[in-house]
């Protein structure tokens, strides 16, 4: 089978992209990708732009390089999650310290980004089952589309990562509705560490970035689901996982 000429592929946009998890699936199955990220040591990862989202100068740069098919992000969860909601945020949901104002600043900025001037095709903005869903209802009236849990799309055990999946209902591939969920107690994933002062399931010392790694075969499956409904065919075949998701994250360490 001949392959697409890379100006003809679909291309993805992945913001807050850390290592690249959300948008790996689509590099795999052909796709072009661009990765943007603040932090300097995701600037080994490949297809990655080092600059701050919440400076117009950025967002503006980005989006001379689309129009995009399909935009993914998973903003910053460190100060959202359900562990450490009491700690940083009032009981009318505003931030407690400087950290948690700019995770919410980012957030925020990332979503009307999406959905006001870049206007992909598609989209899916991932975070843990937590403080953002409220954040994003107050902010634009945006709940989530559908949760699914992390636990259903590894072929091994590891944490459950409850997680909201935010887009609209004409911007995200109808096969994947409803998506996987699971409950807790199940014997499919790792037990939250007892008296974690961190969000998910894995223990303090493990690094954001792999508590960030999204399942590849999530990945996959979203950009195969979009390529169907897009009718996108002669796309480079899909290559093997060669790595875990530890793995890579260790190659980047």
């Amino acid at each position: 089978m001949s392959l697409s000429p890379p100006e003809a592929r679909p291309i993805c946009l992945d913001l807050c992209a850390g290592l690249g998890g959300f948008s790996e699936g689509f590099l795999r199955r052909g796709w072009r990708v661009l990765r943007v990220d603040n932090s300097k040591q995701f600037r080994a990862v490949p297809h990655m732009i080092i600059s701050d989202l919440t400076m117009k100068a950025t967002r503006e740069r980005i989006a001379q390089q689309g129009p995009f098919d399909a935009v993914v992000t998973g903003p910053p969860c460190e100060r959202f999650s359900v562990t450490v909601i009491g700690r940083n945020w009032t009981k009318d949901h505003q931030p407690r310290n400087p950290v948690a104002k700019a995770m919410r600043e980012l957030a925020l900025t990332v979503h009307d980004y999406i959905i006001d001037d870049l206007k992909p095709r598609y989209f899916a903005i991932e975070n843990p089952r937590a403080k953002l869903r409220r954040l994003y209802e107050l902010h634009r009236n945006l709940p989530p589309l559908d949760e699914t849990w992390w636990c259903q799309w590894r072929d091994s055990k590891g944490p459950a990562k409850p997680t909201d999946i935010f887009s609209h209902k004409d911007r995200f591939p109808k096969s994947m509705l409803p998506l996987p969920k699971c409950r807790n107690g199940a014997t499919d994933h790792d037990r939250a560490t007892r008296g974690t002062d961190i969000g998910g399931t894995l223990d303090r010392n493990t690094p954001p970035e792999v508590r960030a790694l999204i399942p590849i075969k999530f990945s996959l499956t979203l950009a195969e689901a979009i390529e169907m409904e897009l009718g996108i065919k002669a796309m480079a075949p899909q290559a093997p996982v060669a790595m875990t998701e530890r793995r890579t994250l260790e190659a980047y360490g």
